[in-house]
């Protein structure tokens, strides 16, 4: 009978805590939809919030690679590898965008286009071009990378993870870019 309740209590307990699972889970996705209606809304409105066009006056700045080192992009296993001035910087990346990656470097599509393919595939029959990547630091063991589009005279600024950003530089032979700060934080190979 002991052992029974017991079991019981475990399962009410877990099941409780699957229940708290799941508020927090629809909060968070409630909270994420009402987030990206409003985004939404602002650019319909012209008021770009994380997206943010860059005004003429800003586009020298935001362009300037003055704190930046030119890097190439390579694969190890399931690394992407940023290599610069005979550092590089690696970061652990899912098997599906080293995939990706290895199909955009080597110029192949697979049977079913990758979402790297369909971006290309918008971006040209939009006139869009891909100016330059930016591979920026944004924590202790976190980076960020910035993509700069442009189309006619409009110039577009977006953050990006830096695995897509590398999915769509090795489609366009697009220059990136990586911030001198982050040199501090790569493994020497020369």
């Amino acid at each position: 009978m002991k052992k029974t309740k017991k079991r019981i209590n475990k399962i009410l307990i877990l099941l409780t805590l699957i229940f708290i699972g799941i508020i927090f889970f629809n909060f968070y996705t409630i909270n994420y939809y009402k987030k990206t209606i409003q985004t939404l809304e602002e650019v319909k409105q012209g008021k770009l919030s994380e997206i943010k066009a860059i005004e003429q006056k800003e586009v020298k700045e935001a362009l300037s690679t003055e704190n930046y080192l030119p890097a190439t992009i390579n694969l190890s296993q399931s690394n992407l590898v940023f290599i610069s001035n005979c550092s590089a910087l690696v970061m652990t990346i899912v098997d599906a965008q080293a995939i990706s990656i290895f199909q955009g470097i080597n110029k192949k599509i697979d049977v079913r286009p990758s979402t790297h393919d369909l971006i290309i595939d918008l971006l040209d029959n939009f006139n869009i071009s891909v100016l330059m990547v930016k591979i920026e630091p944004l924590g202790s063991d976190l980076y960020a990378a910035r993509v700069f589009f442009k189309q006619g005279d409009n110039i577009l600024n977006l953050d990006i993870r830096p695995s897509d950003s590398a999915g769509i530089a090795v489609r366009l032979n697009t220059p990136v870019y990586i911030n001198k700060d982050l040199l501090s934080r790569t493994v020497k190979i020369c």
